[in-house]
C-alpha cells in the first residue's frame, strides 16, 4: 500500500505539478477530495478526472487562512481579513491530460 507522501511526489514529478510550493499546493488540493493513494483512483475514469481538476480549479464560499495575514499589533488595526474566501487552485490543462487514472493504479 502506497502512501499520500508518495502520491504528493508522483502528482509533483510524474504529473507536473511542480517541484515547488505551487506544485505541494496542487497536490494537497487533490488529496483535499479524498484521493490519498493510488488505490483511491481505481473508480476514476478521464471524465472523473476532468470534474476533479474543474472542482479543484473553480473558486469556493470557504473560507481559508489568508496567506498573507499579518496579526495585528497591538495598538494598530488590522488593514487585512484573517480569512478569505478560497480562490481555488491551478491546475494546468497539461497535468490534467497526465493524470490518467489507469497509471495511477499500482
Amino acid at each position: 500500500m502506497t502512501t499520500t507522501a508518495s502520491l504528493r511526489s508522483y502528482l509533483k514529478e510524474v504529473v507536473g505539478f511542480g517541484q515547488n510550493a505551487l506544485g505541494t499546493e496542487r497536490a494537497n488540493a487533490v488529496i483535499a477530495e479524498g484521493l490519498t493513494d493510488f488505490d483511491s483512483f481505481k473508480s476514476f475514469d478521464k471524465d472523473d478526472m476532468k470534474s476533479l481538476c474543474y472542482t479543484i480549479r473553480r473558486p469556493g464560499g470557504t473560507a481559508i487562512p489568508n496567506p498573507i495575514y499579518v496579526a495585528p499589533v497591538e495598538g494598530v488595526v488590522a488593514a487585512m481579513p484573517e480569512n478569505i474566501y478560497n480562490p481555488g487552485v491551478s491546475i494546468p490543462a497539461i497535468c490534467e491530460s497526465r493524470l490518467d487514472p489507469r497509471s495511477m493504479q499500482r
